[in-house]
């Protein structure tokens, strides 16, 4: 077994392939747009908890979801509660048209999508309506982290095969995810008082 010897006099080592390999990692997140210090990694991860939860927060506040705008109403409420800096709509101007991701945190240049998906043929429009998205949303400064969540009624689909596609399609800065809700063209059962 090595033993290093360090003398009390030195309150530190110095490594100098540890410096330049710590250096290109950091140089590496800033150009991936991954470079985020601590406060941001901590709101980030709650903001993908929330997304995560989606089915959760909109079966909590009563909501049986028909399209995209019911999820965006009930999510819209928790995000602007939880992030100071949520705003939606936002605008990603391009040369020709203006793109509009439902929402976006400012301070984390993260845009939001959402997406609703009531059968299997929805899940797949919603998967192509995000292809699209991406590459309108794609070289903005302003806005360098991607979200989408899927909702669908049933189990349609897995999200290791959506994000299988998203990697294939080389959509390195989006996250997505595929939530499952309810179905909301299933009857509740009435229960019988007696």
């Amino acid at each position: 077994m090595l033993q290093i010897i360090i003398p009390f006099m030195y309150d530190s080592l110095e490594c100098e392939a540890f410096d330049c390999i710590s250096g290109m990692i950091r140089n590496l997140r800033v150009l991936s747009g991954e470079a985020i210090n601590n406060s941001d990694s901590y709101e980030l991860s709650k903001l993908e908890a929330i997304l995560r939860n989606t089915p959760v927060l909109v079966f909590r506040r009563g909501v049986n979801p028909t399209g995209e705008m019911d999820i965006q109403r009930v999510m819209h409420d928790y995000l602007q509660a939880f992030f100071t800096e949520y705003k939606h709509p936002i605008t990603i101007p391009g040369i020709i048209k203006d793109f509009k991701p439902d929402g976006g945190i400012r301070n984390l240049k993260a845009a939001i999508e959402f997406k609703y998906a009531g059968t299997e043929e929805e899940v797949k429009k919603s998967l192509s309506g995000i292809f699209e998205d991406a590459s309108g949303y794609s070289g903005s400064f302003d806005w360098t982290r991607f979200y989408s969540i899927i909702y669908q009624t049933k189990h349609f689909e897995t999200e290791d095969r959506i994000r299988s596609e998203m990697t294939r399609a080389g959509l390195i800065t989006w996250r997505s995810f595929l939530v499952t809700g309810g179905d909301p063209h299933k009857p509740k059962k009435k229960r019988s008082l007696g």
